[in-house]
């Protein structure tokens, strides 16, 4: 089966907020600079929500206080939508898998997910990586 090349074209080019900068470069930057260089969409990455969740509260944010990840979400939603930029996906996945079934680890990646799917709703994306 052949694939359009047409269909393709809905398809946003995207970047990750993770491979830009560093650690401390504000988001606020990484999305400026993704949308002046012709991106259509971000890979949100966990790290640059916290900290921009912490910059934006003013105190440090727990990763997994997802009530107050979930507000500083929508503020960055509303920041792509500036930058005429789409979070195409929320890349939270590290150290999840590989857990012993009915391990404490286990258990506590399983209510990280359902965290970041909160999350995920907030900034307005259907995909987790």
């Amino acid at each position: 089966m052949s694939i359009p090349k047409s269909s393709l074209t809905s398809i946003p080019t995207c970047y990750a907020t993770v491979s830009i900068g560093t650690p401390t470069t504000p988001l606020p930057s990484k999305l400026a600079a993704i949308s002046t260089a012709g991106f259509q969409g971000i890979e949100l990455g966990f790290p640059d929500l916290l900290s921009f969740a912490s910059t934006y509260h003013k105190r440090e944010i727990n990763p997994q206080d997802y009530d107050t990840l979930c507000e500083a979400g929508k503020e960055v939603e509303a920041l792509c939508r500036e930058h005429g930029l789409k979070i195409v996906m929320l890349q939270p996945f590290s150290n999840f898998e590989g857990w012993e079934e009915g391990s404490e680890e286990r258990e506590d990646a399983f209510r990280r997910a359902k965290g970041w799917i909160r999350i995920m709703q907030a900034v307005g994306t259907d995909m987790l990586q």
